[in-house]
């Protein structure tokens, strides 16, 4: 690959991953502050737990639609 390809990947996967990781880090010292990290795990373990399992549930709608489309269901 290409350094230019290479440099734009990491520069785009740096400028979604640092701001997420910088709310998360605030979210954490605000709960640590208040004395409710339990609660900030539990919401965080909640919207992992949801995401994967809608992310699941695309994954196979999706290739099913794709077997489909090419023709390739037995």
């Amino acid at each position: 690959m290409p350094a230019r390809f290479i440099f734009l990947l990491v520069f785009l996967l740096l400028f979604m991953v640092v701001p997420s990781a910088v709310d998360l880090l605030t979210e954490w010292f605000w709960f640590g502050e208040v004395a409710y990290t339990d609660i900030f795990i539990r919401t965080l373990t909640a919207k992992a737990t949801v995401g994967g399992l809608v992310f699941l549930v695309a994954f196979g709608v999706l290739a099913t639609n794709f077997r489909l489309a090419l023709g390739r269901v037995t």
